[in-house]
């Protein structure tokens, strides 16, 4: 039988620490830790010397500016040299060689030049034969001929049957030997219904043949129409006009002269003493034939 255990004894002296043993498996790694605080800027850095790139390509041009104002006109060039003027002879004959006269008379009218063609236009003084002229090239020649359209530029009125000039103005200087077409559009009015136009043409000169006719109105509706064969004939209504309202009517013809003359439109009342009126505008247009 075993007996009761004794007390137990006073601990001995540690022993030598024996041989490190082998290390166990590393554990599991831990959790994160918390993000700690950020830190201070740090001073900036020197500046680099970068090499400059290539030039990028062209940009497209931009829209074009606005037109700027107009600059202030230069001065008057210099009066350039007057060319030479020619013979106001009938019929004016130019052009051709130099030589083909003799000073002042070269070029002029003791003979005669071919007329010349050139490329462009030619500056040439044909004197005053061709006032009131259109002038017209037959073969080597410049021809006259006549185209006039005389305009009454203020009315007249006439309170007499007797014909006379309505205006030097509707006055035409015609020549010797020419026919002549003329028509005189004529804008008039009377001083009643009752009062009509008398028209006719007259000539200073002779002539060997005449006649002339008249169309128009003697109101809003009314026409007429008469004919006459020989100079300062009367034609035209002499009692129904338009009163205060302007109507038109036209006396044409021809004409041949045998001398010169002053070709003239002459007007009457044909009611006495009632006047008419041939108001401004009334034209005439005379052309050699």
């Amino acid at each position: 039988m075993q007996g009761i255990p004794g007390p137990q004894g006073v601990a001995g002296p540690q022993g030598v620490a024996g041989p490190q043993g082998v290390a166990g498996p590393v554990g599991p790694p831990g959790a994160t830790g918390a993000t700690g605080p950020i830190g201070p800027t740090g001073a900036t850095g020197a500046t680099g010397v970068g090499v400059p790139g290539p030039e990028g390509p062209q940009g497209q041009a931009g829209p074009a500016g606005p037109t700027g104002a107009t600059g202030p006109i230069g001065p008057t060039g210099p009066a350039g040299t007057p060319g030479a003027a020619v013979s106001t002879a009938l019929p004016i004959k130019v052009g051709g060689a130099p030589s083909a006269g003799v000073g002042a008379l070269a070029s002029a009218f003791d003979h005669v030049h071919p007329l010349v063609e050139t490329s462009g236009p030619t500056n040439l003084d044909i004197g005053a034969w061709a006032n009131g002229e259109m002038v017209r090239r037959v073969g080597s020649l410049l021809v006259g001929r006549l185209v006039s359209f005389p305009r009454l530029t203020a009315g007249q009125s006439s309170v007499s049957a007797s014909l006379a000039d309505v205006s030097p103005q509707l006055t035409v200087a015609l020549k010797a030997g020419v026919t002549y077409f003329f028509a005189w559009f004529v804008i008039y009015r009377t001083a009643n219904a009752t009062t009509g136009l008398r028209l006719a043409v007259n000539y200073s000169g002779t002539q060997s043949y005449i006649r002339a006719t008249l169309l128009g109105a003697t109101g809003a509706t009314g026409f007429q129409s008469d004919s006459a064969t020989a100079l300062d004939t009367a034609v035209g209504a002499s009692s129904v006009g338009p009163s205060s309202s302007d109507v038109g009517c036209i006396l044409y013809g021809t004409t041949i002269t045998t001398s010169a003359g002053t070709f003239a439109l002459r007007f009457a009342t044909g009611s006495a003493p009632n006047g008419v009126t041939v108001q401004s505008g009334t034209t005439g247009m005379i052309v050699e034939l």
